[in-house]
């Protein structure tokens, strides 16, 4: 189980930046692109499967925040 862990952790980290190139201008979400590689990687039958797609950016990238407080801001909150 721990070696399938491993090769799952290398697939995923190999993703981000492919994602990152292919769409420079989204923030892509760690999160969901690693749960939207999960699902795929379940449904998948042969190695030739793991790159033959990949997932969409609208699914993966991070929603803005239009009251999002500064870093700071939440650090000072939590700390105090």
């Amino acid at each position: 189980m721990g070696l399938t862990g491993m090769i799952y952790q290398v697939l995923s980290l190999t993703m981000v930046p492919l994602m990152r190139i292919s769409h420079p201008k989204r923030r892509i979400s760690l999160e969901k692109l690693f749960d939207n590689f999960s699902k795929h990687l379940i449904k998948c039958r042969t190695v030739g499967e793991l790159w033959s797609k990949l997932p969409d950016p609208s699914h993966i990238t991070m929603e803005t925040s239009k009251d999002r407080k500064p870093l700071e801001e939440n650090w000072i909150k939590l700390l105090s």
